[in-house]
């Protein structure tokens, strides 16, 4: 055997023994998770956790997420991220920790030289303190936040290719847009930093933990993360704003058109930086543009979806991802702007709708997201009425294509249980005719799913619409 045919042997070998090796097996290994139904929950070692709420681990998947600071990969991964090495040496970290490989191999796979001794032990891991191992980012006071963030709204602008886009394609009126966007570009950036410093008191400690920016070591010097694009101001319940989202210029295969204004990256590479932070994944509340004698909520995906909601008087609510709303009580940091719905009951609010997108009806993952949302709302408040909004996808596929394109008299209104006991039936049905049940959830082709997608989109309208 070839030293080549000898890795290759090992490196599958040390692959197919990993994946073999709960998640939270791996994990538990530096934090102290608590079992939460089918998930593991505990303190995020790479922020300033205040409780487990945010960190979760799931086996089934074999993926660990943080949704305060975004923190998320495999197994594999975070011990990469946890100890600041390549993803290449965590998998085989692990393996030898494991026994899958033995420490003559890992020294082989990693270069060294090997040395002839006796077969090594598996280690057992202490939990130890992860502030000496890791360094953690500081809490960013809201203030501290609204402040530098309404700061770059009035620093950057607005270009005249961005305010056409939101204008002539979003349909934003010009108080929306005067609100909430702004222009992010490059060669502003240096100069917006030394602007900071002088309009604010605020130390460079205090400015570097502040979502999308950081202290770069070699250079001593505050920095703020490079993306260009237009940047949209998240704002919470009280007004402030939360969180900065940017809609890139460019958009690139396989890679997000909207991302957060973060810094998280900074907890990769302490040698080189401080501070740092990620900004979860808020909520944004609009209030609505018109005076009504009666008002309703109006929950959707998206601030561009919020605004023309807003605009039509609706109170609207916009969640950045559906799968950011987790269920109340265990994500209150998400959640925490819905369970303020009560501080509306003095405008005689009887009614949420729930605009997720047309492809909720034949998206599994969307559709079961907002399921649970309504079944919570519905719960929470049961004297409001929780409505979904259905619309065929010829016509649009958010809630701001149909005011745009004038269909928003063809949107169609139903309550949860009716919608769900369609959809489960007719799941059931799609899935027996092309034979998905027979693959692993992870491993139904992409044929089949995209089978499944048309077959289940045109059955749900033809019930429902």
């Amino acid at each position: 055997m070839t030293l080549k045919e000898k890795k290759d042997a090992i490196f599958e070998r040390a692959k197919n023994g990993v994946k073999q090796i709960p998640t939270h097996t791996i994990v538990s290994e530096y934090v102290e998770l608590k079992k939460d139904g089918i998930h593991y929950k505990g303190f995020c070692p790479f922020h300033s956790s205040k409780t487990m709420n945010s960190f979760r681990v799931t086996d089934s998947k074999n993926y660990y997420k943080c949704f305060g600071c975004d923190a998320g990969g495999t197994g594999v991964g975070f011990v990469a991220d946890y100890k600041g090495i390549s993803y290449h040496d965590a998998l085989f970290y692990v393996a030898q920790e494991y026994g899958i490989i033995s420490s003559e191999e890992y020294d082989l796979m990693m270069g060294k030289k090997a040395v002839t001794q006796k077969p090594r032990e598996k280690k057992s891991f202490k939990k130890i303190d992860i502030a000496q191992e890791k360094p953690k980012a500081n809490p960013c006071s809201i203030k501290i936040k609204n402040d530098v963030y309404d700061f770059m709204k009035e620093f950057f602008g607005l270009s005249e290719e961005h305010r056409n886009h939101l204008k002539n394609v979003r349909h934003l009126s010009d108080e929306a847009i005067e609100k909430d966007f702004f222009s992010l570009v490059e060669e502003k950036k240096e100069a917006f930093i030394k602007a900071l410093k002088i309009k604010f008191s605020y130390s460079v400690e205090e400015l570097m933990n502040v979502p999308g920016f950081f202290y770069e070591k070699e250079h001593s010097c505050l920095r703020m993360a490079n993306y260009e694009g237009i940047g949209i101001l998240i704002r919470g319940l009280d007004g402030y704003i939360k969180a900065v989202q940017v809609r890139k210029d460019k958009d690139e295969p396989d890679k997000p058109r909207y991302v957060w204004f973060a810094s998280n990256f900074v907890f990769k590479y302490p040698q080189f930086y401080k501070g740092g932070n990620g900004t979860g994944s808020p909520v944004d509340l609009l209030y609505p543009a018109v005076m009504k004698k009666k008002y309703a909520v109006g929950i959707c995906e998206g601030k561009f979806k919020g605004e023309i909601l807003a605009q039509q008087g609706l109170f609207a609510i916009s969640v950045q991802g559906v799968g950011n709303w987790k269920g109340g009580e265990l994500w209150s940091g998400v959640d925490h702007e819905i369970d303020q719905l009560d501080s509306f009951s003095t405008l005689g609010i009887d009614t949420i709708y729930i605009f997720y997108d047309a492809d909720m009806m034949s998206n599994t993952g969307v559709f079961g997201h907002a399921m649970k949302l309504g079944e919570y709302l519905e719960k929470r408040y049961p004297h409001m009425k929780v409505v979904y909004a259905l619309w065929h996808d010829g016509y649009g596929k958010g809630i701001d294509d149909l005011y745009i394109n004038g269909h928003a008299n063809d949107i169609r209104y139903m309550s949860r249980k009716p919608l769900q006991e369609t959809q489960q039936e007719l799941d059931i049905a799609v899935t027996d005719a092309l034979g998905i049940s027979k693959y692993p959830k992870n491993k139904i082709p992409a044929e089949l799913k995209e089978k499944y997608i048309m077959i289940m989109q045109g059955l749900m309208e033809s019930a429902l619409l």
